[in-house]
């Protein structure tokens, strides 16, 4: 029988089966509603970030991490408790200020000459819904909308959300890994992070390595050739973003 690893599922499982796994995992409980919601928006973001069909999406998909991120650092409790209604708020105004369309991101009237505006919708919509709290039964869907092959659909999954397969153990993160040679890996996560470096994440893993780190899970996932996004399980741990 087929070791069960991640690149076991990445040529075995459907994108629907393997979020089916994280959804019943232990792993999974351990993040709050909040969290869980940032997981979901940022992997969608991933997914049609991946696709890249135009300019005005890939400016969206990136006004959309910016506000993930102003949403999760908020110590607001209405912010917190109301992630999907800030996000619909927030991308609501940008998008009136920069592209002129109307009130309701909903149903934007897009300027004359936008390109495949119904895909662009559908990013916009995911992100707006209260069916981000149930991405189960839809990622399928929008893995068909973005063109985007179900192995590689798998892959993008594996890098948003931590392995869930049970010989592999959660890292810990030793304060040592953070401390060595004047906060060198703390400082490079944080860089690849904010200033969207995630093609420089094979380096972190190699400068965790350096730095005492022998958990094999979290250094074969940092050098894995496959790519990387805002969101990736092994930074944010890293970075204490999530547990």
């Amino acid at each position: 029988m087929a070791k069960q690893n991640d690149a076991w599922a990445a040529s075995t499982l459907s994108p629907h089966t393997l979020m089916g796994m994280i959804n019943d995992s232990r792993k999974f409980t351990i993040y709050d509603r909040n969290a869980k919601t940032r997981k979901v928006m940022l992997l969608y973001c991933a997914i049609y970030d991946y696709h890249k069909v135009n300019n005005v999406l890939t400016d969206i998909v990136e006004m959309a991490k910016i506000y993930i991120d102003e949403i999760n650092n908020s110590e607001t409790k209405f912010v917190k408790e109301n992630y999907v209604t800030k996000m619909w708020h927030m991308m609501s105004s940008n998008l009136r200020t920069k592209y002129g369309i109307g009130s309701n991101p909903i149903r934007p009237r897009w300027p004359p000459g936008t390109k495949d505006e119904d895909l662009i919708q559908d990013f916009i919509n995911q992100m707006t819904s209260s069916r981000i709290f149930n991405p189960f039964f839809s990622i399928n869907k929008v893995l068909k909308n973005v063109k985007i092959g179900h192995i590689t659909g798998t892959k993008i999954i594996l890098d948003i959300f931590e392995t869930v397969f049970a010989d592999k153990k959660l890292p810990r993160i030793k304060y040592d890994w953070l401390r060595w040679n004047d906060s060198c890996v703390r400082k490079m996560a944080e860089s690849i992070y904010k200033e969207n470096r995630f093609y420089d994440v094979p380096i972190l893993g190699d400068a965790l390595e350096d730095a005492g780190c022998n958990d094999n899970n979290m250094l074969e996932h940092l050098r894995s050739p496959n790519r990387h996004f805002k969101g990736c399980w092994a930074v944010d741990k890293l970075l204490g973003i999530t547990p």
